[in-house]
């Protein structure tokens, strides 16, 4: 299943890759698909570790647009489960830890913001900067931490449902307004018949 993949990299030739897995929100119970993600990342970490690559895995914590009211996840269980399917983590990366980030490169977008609805959106496009109430979207954090992952590794693979395709398509879109015309990253999704698909680039 990775062999064409692990051949689109053979170019780039990548020493140090990021795998994200198994993205929550703190609002949320562990279940099959959480742990299924698990199992898809430590299988993407198999084949790039044979291809010679140095990894980095990581798991991604929506704590930002739950409130802290809303929390039930417990980190330590829900990592420790995450272990047994196969994917431990390196580093753990909270979304309510990008948002100073987040609103430094709102900045850097003068001239493409535009207020629709209450709401601040890229150019004439839909794609939500920041919500009504002042809340920044999942979005302009999520093309937060991309950035940052283009500082620390050379390439980011992240597997999500095949729910999330729309969202790093917005993502994506988002990246090249911040100047990045190619990004170093291949999204691998999985649908509800556990059908796994994998796009670079």
């Amino acid at each position: 299943m990775f062999k064409p993949f692990l051949k689109k990299l053979e170019g780039i030739k990548p020493q140090v890759v990021c795998v994200e897995a198994a993205h929550i929100y703190t609002n949320e119970t562990p279940g099959d698909d959480h742990f299924f993600c698990a199992q898809v990342g430590a299988r993407v970490v198999e084949a790039l570790s044979s291809n010679g690559a140095r990894i980095v895995k990581m798991l991604f914590i929506d704590d930002y647009h739950p409130s802290p009211e809303e929390a039930t996840l417990n980190l330590p269980v829900y990592i420790s489960r995450l272990k047994q399917a196969g994917f431990t983590p390196d580093t753990v990366v909270t979304e309510s830890s990008l948002a100073d980030s987040a609103c430094r490169l709102l900045e850097s977008l003068n001239g493409q913001i535009v207020e629709r609805g209450g709401k601040l959106c890229l150019n004439e496009s839909n794609l939500v900067l920041i919500a009504e109430d002042g809340t920044l979207s999942c979005n302009l954090l999520d093309a937060t931490l991309y950035l940052e992952k283009f500082r620390n590794f050379d390439f980011s693979v992240t597997v999500l449902p095949e729910v999330y395709k729309t969202q790093q398509k917005n993502v994506r879109k988002l990246l090249k307004a911040f100047g990045h015309k190619t990004v170093p990253i291949a999204n691998v999704y999985f649908d509800t018949r556990r059908g796994i698909k994998i796009v670079v680039y």
